[in-house]
C-alpha cells in the first residue's frame, strides 16, 4: 500500500470512527426500543457496528450517517425477529416495529435526550430493579406470573414497579435539568 493510500485509509477509518461516535448513542437507543431483550440488543447492536465498517465505503457523505446507521441496524432487528419466530412466538408485530422505528426517526432532540437519560438510568439501577423492568416490560409475562415468581403479592409488585419508575423519572429530570443548565 502506498503512503498515499495508507493515510486515506487512516483518514477513512478515522472518519467512520467519528460518525460512529457521534451517533452511537442514538443507535443503541433505537435497537433497544425496538428489542425488548438487552442482550439481543447489544448483540444487534454490535452485528450493526461490524456491517456499518464492512460497508463504509458504500455510505454517501452526503447523506445522515445516523439514518443510514438505524436503517442497518433495522434490518438486523428484523433477522433477529425472524430467528426468534423459529424457537417461539413473536413479541410485536413488524406493523409495530416498523411504527416505533418511524417514532425514533421522528424524535426531538428534547426527547432523544430524554431517551438517552432513561437509558442511563437505567444503567444505574440495581441488578433486581432492572430484572424486574426487563420482566415486566418483555410482555412474555404477567404480572402476576411474575408476582408469583417472585414470591410476592400482585400489589406489591405493581408498587416496586411504580418505586421504580418514580425512581426513574426523578433521574431523568436531575439528568436533563444538568444538561439545560
Amino acid at each position: 500500500m502506498s503512503g498515499t493510500d495508507e493515510s486515506q485509509a487512516v483518514a477513512g477509518q478515522e472518519a467512520f470512527l467519528r460518525l460512529l461516535f457521534q451517533h452511537e448513542r442514538r443507535l443503541e437507543s433505537f435497537v433497544f426500543s425496538l428489542v425488548a431483550d438487552f442482550t439481543a440488543a447489544e448483540d444487534i447492536v454490535q452485528e450493526t457496528k461490524i456491517m456499518l465498517w464492512q460497508q463504509f465505503d458504500r455510505y454517501d457523505p452526503q447523506k445522515d450517517f445516523g439514518a443510514w446507521a438505524r436503517s442497518i441496524a433495522y434490518y438486523h432487528v428484523l433477522s433477529h425477529r425472524k430467528k426468534l419466530s423459529r424457537c417461539r412466538e413473536q413479541q410485536f408485530s413488524r406493523g409495530f416495529l416498523e411504527a416505533v422505528a418511524q417514532a425514533q426517526e421522528e424524535l426531538s432532540p428534547e426527547a432523544a435526550a430524554r431517551e438517552e437519560s432513561l437509558k442511563q438510568c437505567v444503567d444505574q439501577l440495581q441488578q433486581q430493579q432492572r430484572q424486574l423492568l426487563l420482566q415486566c416490560y418483555s410482555g412474555e409475562q404477567t404480572i402476576k406470573a411474575i408476582a408469583e415468581q417472585r414470591g410476592r403479592s400482585v400489589g406489591a409488585t405493581y408498587k416496586l414497579l411504580e418505586k421504580i419508575r418514580r425512581q426513574l423519572t426523578r433521574c431523568i429530570e436531575r439528568r436533563l435539568r444538568r444538561e439545560d443548565g
